[in-house]
């Protein structure tokens, strides 16, 4: 078992609904950097927007400081370059369409550029895991 307490650098692929939702708790969570991915640029702005005010919300909420809005946002980044996205993550979490050919295809291409160190997460309900591990070739 690998020890997370390394663990600085998420990457969520994916700016959708439930990516973005990601994206905050990772935030919320407290680690260094959260970079969000997405091919289509005004998904990701929707996404930083909604981001933003779930994080205006908690700290209506009392959940979190005034303060911690800001520098939670600073350590939030958008990326459409894919590479640029995954380069320096420690753990990446896949959050795209339920399709198994685009998963499949994801976690191959995952296997083969994302650092040797990374733990590899899917938002899957419908797809086994095991799969997608075997096609990024790692375990």
């Amino acid at each position: 078992m690998r020890d997370i307490k390394g663990i600085k650098n998420i990457a969520v692929i994916g700016g959708g609904i439930m990516g973005r939702g990601i994206a905050q708790v990772f935030l919320m969570a407290g680690f260094q950097k959260v970079v969000i991915y997405d091919i289509i640029s005004e998904v990701l702005d929707d996404a930083l927007k909604k981001i933003k005010i779930g994080l205006d919300k908690s700290k209506k909420k009392g959940l979190i400081e005034e303060r911690s809005v800001n520098s939670y946002m600073k350590k939030l980044f958008k990326e459409t370059n894919f590479s640029l996205a995954i380069i320096d993550a420690d753990f990446i979490i896949e959050a795209v369409t339920e399709d198994i050919k685009i998963k499949l295809s994801l976690y191959e291409i995952l296997g083969k550029f994302a650092p040797n160190h990374t733990i590899f997460a899917s938002n899957t309900s419908t797809i086994k895991v095991t799969d997608l591990a075997e096609v990024s070739k790692r375990r």
